[in-house]
């Protein structure tokens, strides 16, 4: 925004105001997006932590993997797109029907 009225304080300071404004707007968006990428990599995190927990007699290192992917799902909640929180819902779906199976413990 270009402000030409030298003349008037006001406008020079309206237009300084609407840019701090504009710049604060994309500021949330921008922390949207980051909320998407960093839910993304607690997702994959978890899910490279659920490999070995497929191994028998392993199977309780899902207790640790599901409030991982759970903050994960919060994370991606608060973010402007979807995708980190369906990664994270999904490795929490593997997760507990892994526990499941095995009785909670293996």
């Amino acid at each position: 925004m270009i402000c030409v009225n030298i003349e008037s304080n006001q406008k020079i300071i309206f237009c300084a105001a609407t840019q701090h404004l504009l710049a604060q707007s994309s500021c949330i968006a921008y922390v949207g997006h980051m909320l998407n990428i960093i839910s993304i990599l607690i997702g994959l995190i978890a899910l490279i932590l659920a490999i070995p927990a497929f191994i028998p007699l392993l199977g309780a290192i899902n207790w640790v993997i599901v409030p991982i992917a759970l903050f994960g799902v919060l994370i991606g909640a608060l973010s402007r797109s979807n995708t980190g929180r369906n990664l994270c819902l999904i490795v929490t779906a593997i997760c507990v029907i892994r526990l499941w199976l095995g009785g909670g413990l293996f």
